[in-house]
């Protein structure tokens, strides 16, 4: 978005020995701790968990993609069909 001129361009450069944003860092160091003080902590960790649901959720049905993709006619699991899925995910 910075580089599109949509947000500020500070955040943007990376630094130039460790090749790390270091204004964003800042940027969501300030944001932490106006959080942090603010006293709303119900707030602070409710956003990582939300995040940590709508990951669990991917994951699952990510999982049951390629358990539906590795089922065969008969409802097996084709373990050594690697054309469809991984094998790691067939087994």
């Amino acid at each position: 978005m910075a580089h599109d001129r949509l947000f500020f361009q500070n955040p943007a450069r990376l630094s130039p020995s460790t090749h790390v944003p270091v204004g964003a860092l800042i940027v969501q160091g300030i944001w932490a701790g106006i959080l942090a003080f603010s006293g709303s902590f119900d707030t602070l960790t409710d956003y990582p968990i939300f995040g940590s649901w709508i990951f669990y959720g991917l994951v699952t049905a990510s999982s049951l993609s390629f358990a539906a993709a590795c089922r065969t006619r008969n409802g097996h699991i084709a373990l050594g069909d690697t054309r469809l899925c991984p094998r790691s995910s067939c087994s």
